[in-house]
């Protein structure tokens, strides 16, 4: 039983920020930048994780690697063990955060935020990690 990214594709971007918001977002996230984006990947990003189960179940089904099927029955299957997804996620938690710094530094105002999302042209694999960073 494979694990499913659709969710990605029911992303609200309509009034998704306003002009206070941006102005508050890109303030908050230079402030980051200027500290290290990676150890807030690492450090900031794990630690929420590990204390919300919601997000923990949502990393949780959004790591995948493919060849991990016991049975080889099917082409994909979720990494349900914590060790798996804890190693995918600190590892993956950098491309995440890549994609955020990425967004963040093209919103210029809030009429701009659907385009910007839009323009980023993210695939629906994004969550997939591949089986060999797993090796």
């Amino acid at each position: 039983m494979g694990c499913f990214y659709s969710s990605i594709n029911q992303i609200n971007t309509e009034n998704v920020l306003n002009s206070i918001d941006v102005l508050y977002l890109t303030q908050s996230w230079n402030i980051i930048k200027t500290h290290n984006l990676q150890k807030f990947a690492q450090d900031v990003l794990i630690k929420t994780t590990n204390q919300s189960p919601s997000l923990r179940q949502f990393w949780i089904s959004k790591i995948q690697v493919e060849g991990n099927n016991y049975d080889y029955s099917q082409s994909e299957s979720c990494l349900k063990t914590d060790v798996s997804w804890h190693i995918g996620l600190r590892k993956y938690s950098i491309q995440l955060i890549s994609i955020l710094d990425k967004l963040i530094s093209i919103i210029t105002n809030e009429n701009h935020v659907k385009k910007d999302i839009q323009s980023l042209d993210l695939s629906e694999n994004i969550f997939l990690i591949e089986y060999e960073s797993f090796m």
